[in-house]
């Protein structure tokens, strides 16, 4: 099974695994199952360490080349066909781009 995983999925797994559902870990730790991580949220973590809104245990390089290592951890890229689709309905808030960018990335994975 594919597994996109979620921004605090992504960093529980790495400092807190104690925090994700037994259910979560064991999907997560699963050779059968490939994990994958958007740009978007490394992005996002990136930006929130610089802006003092994270503290992570180590460099999110580290985080993310553990993971590549230990559990088969795969980046999504960012393509411009996922900007040009953005659309917000009016009826809808404006969400940070971020938060946009990520919902995006999963519907797009979600047609893979």
């Amino acid at each position: 099974m594919n597994l996109l995983l979620d921004t605090h999925v992504f960093l529980w797994l790495n400092d807190t695994p104690e925090n994700l559902s037994h259910a979560a870990l064991n999907a997560c730790q699963d050779e059968n199952n490939a994990l994958f991580l958007s740009l978007v949220s490394a992005w996002e973590i990136q930006i929130k360490q610089q802006l003092g809104k994270l503290e992570l245990s180590e460099s999110l390089q580290t985080l993310i080349n553990t993971q590549q290592s230990y559990n088969g951890l795969q980046l999504l890229p960012i393509e411009l066909e996922h900007i040009w689709s953005f659309t917000i309905p009016a009826s809808r808030p404006i969400r940070p781009p971020i938060d946009r960018s990520k919902r995006q990335r999963a519907n797009a994975f979600r047609q893979c």
